[in-house]
């Protein structure tokens, strides 16, 4: 009787793992951002770091998109406006603005983004891939009552016009 207990036990276990594993592959995490009054969303694990806007150096004869590069914490970081590189509006510069840290084929990048607005987890059925790469968009997704653009962070960065 006490070894079918444990096996029990043991079986529902394995059960509750199983099946948080596949809640976990069900639901994604994003760190949602605003870009000109428009909320966007990469997932949280490309995102090294977010930190406040710093000094950044110019670079002569880049890219409109391309800031410049900046020092975060001893690393050389090339900062882009992704709003210039989505075509939207670009906004004053304001202290809510920050830098997302992301690493691409080795090299590391800061996105200037709006303002950084929270971690949303997003189920899959909630996900349109319907949009895949329009506008450098991978797909878009509905969360609460807004529409949540999710970026393809290799082809923004990789798909230079």
């Amino acid at each position: 009787m006490a070894h079918e207990l444990v096996d029990t036990m043991q079986a529902n276990e394995l059960n509750a793992q199983k099946l948080k594993e596949q809640e976990q592959k069900s639901a994604h995490r994003w760190l949602s951002f605003n870009l000109s009054n428009k909320r966007f969303a990469l997932p949280v694990d490309d995102v090294i770091e977010v930190v406040r806007q710093t000094d950044i150096a110019s670079i002569p004869g880049s890219n409109e998109h391309v800031l410049g590069v900046a020092n975060i914490r001893g690393q050389i970081v090339i900062v882009l406006d992704i709003r210039k590189r989505l075509n939207l509006t670009v906004e004053l510069y304001s202290d809510t603005n920050r830098i997302l840290v992301v690493e691409i084929d080795d090299m590391l990048y800061g996105l200037l983004v709006d303002k950084v607005l929270d971690v949303l987890e997003l189920d899959e059925s909630a996900v349109a891939w319907e949009n895949q790469h329009a506008n450098d968009v991978s797909a878009t997704a509905q969360w609460a009552d807004e529409t949540v653009q999710l970026v393809d962070l290799q082809h923004v960065l990789n798909n230079e016009e």
